[in-house]
């Protein structure tokens, strides 16, 4: 396959599609195929380029993102960070001022809790968290991702880590990403042959808090804070009139929200929490927690809604209340909903409704 036509694959793939005579796919092809671009990887097209030669030849040095991507890389660096690339629309050349920012790390094995720390810190002092979580939607490639909502100086950004492991082998491949760092440039990750199982007890630790939360409370707050993302996104894509995006994203709101009355009656599900709404709903109703059963009378009258900044923010609406009928009101709490809201209308307006309700009318 000649390298114009699987770019064009590449964005087919990413649910969006540009012509080739689009200049970002241009400039995209000019970085990949440049000669002095050498191909690291011939079969998964991974190929060495420094960050900012990178943003220079796709156009992308302009945008805001860019900054968070140079801090988050400088900061990084000699704590465990092994690899970093771009992936995304980054990666490809086509992001714009509301793109989300994929960053995708390969670590020493025994430091992931430490550059998931240093993430963390950097954010939290240059551009405060409103909401984070791990990733439960991206690929498997054998680690574990974050998602962080922040705000910014133009206003609240998505940024998306993932920590792959120097040590375990790919479950899933890179395609077509340009490595901006490499400690040891004979090392590849995607060369890793070994699917080790065997984690530091430290790293599993790490791992299983953020993705198994035991107890009521962690999950109430994981799904709290998984709402906020995929309602965060869910905005990005309307405002750009991505419906097919946002019919997903709703789809998925409409999954924690399930998972969210779920969690409240102690009960979980080896299916899809979609596809077992309907009967959640059911059995909800016939409970004995009138308010419960409120909030499921609710999340079906929502249910045949088309997607619409309204029916995200009336989602998140009910999230809010089903979290707030288990963990109780604090002041903490309403600030953290008062804070997204505020970013959420200072990037979007304010046709979504507010932390405590929505403008939908069903």
């Amino acid at each position: 396959m000649s390298k114009p036509e699987k770019i064009t694959e590449t964005f087919e793939r990413h649910g969006g599609f540009h012509s080739l005579e689009d200049p970002r796919v241009a400039k995209t092809r000019q970085a990949n195929d440049d000669d002095n671009v050498v191909p690291l990887r011939q079969k998964y097209q991974i190929y060495d380029i420094p960050l900012e030669e990178h943003l220079e030849r796709t156009g992308l040095d302009h945008l805001p993102q860019t900054q968070v991507i140079r801090d988050c890389l400088n900061h990084i660096k000699g704590d465990g960070l092994v690899e970093a690339y771009l992936r995304g629309s980054f990666s490809l050349g086509t992001a714009d001022p509301l793109s989300d920012i994929d960053l995708f790390t390969v670590v020493e094995m025994d430091k992931v809790e430490d550059v998931h720390n240093r993430v963390l810190e950097l954010l939290n002092e240059k551009y405060p968290v409103i909401a984070t979580c791990a990733d439960k939607v991206v690929a498997d490639y054998g680690g574990i991702g974050f998602v962080f909502i922040c705000e910014g100086p133009e206003g609240p950004f998505q940024l998306d880590v993932y920590m792959a492991m120097k040590g375990v082998a790919p479950r899933t491949h890179l395609f077509d990403c340009p490595r901006v760092f490499s400690g040891d440039p004979d090392y590849c990750w995607i060369e890793e042959k070994l699917r080790s199982d065997e984690l530091p007890v430290r790293t599993e630790r790490f791992m299983n808090k953020h993705m198994g939360h035991e107890s009521k409370e962690d999950l109430m707050e994981f799904h709290l804070n998984d709402l906020l993302v995929i309602s965060f996104m869910s905005e990005k894509h309307l405002s750009r009139d991505q419906y097919a995006r946002g019919l997903m994203d709703n789809n998925y709101a409409i999954e924690v929200v399930t998972e969210m009355l779920m969690t409240s009656r102690g009960e979980a599900t080896i299916h899809s929490s979609l596809y077992a709404c309907d009967s959640v709903i059911k059995q909800v109703n016939e409970g004995d927690d009138p308010a419960l059963a409120s909030f499921a009378t609710r999340l079906k009258e929502l249910l045949p809604v088309s997607p619409s900044r309204e029916k995200t923010a009336a989602l998140l609406a009910l999230g809010n209340d089903i979290y707030e009928h288990n963990m109780g009101q604090t002041p903490e709490h309403q600030t953290k909903m008062d804070r997204y809201f505020t970013a959420v209308e200072s990037k979007y307006g304010n046709k979504g409704g507010n932390a405590l309700g929505s403008d939908l009318k069903l």
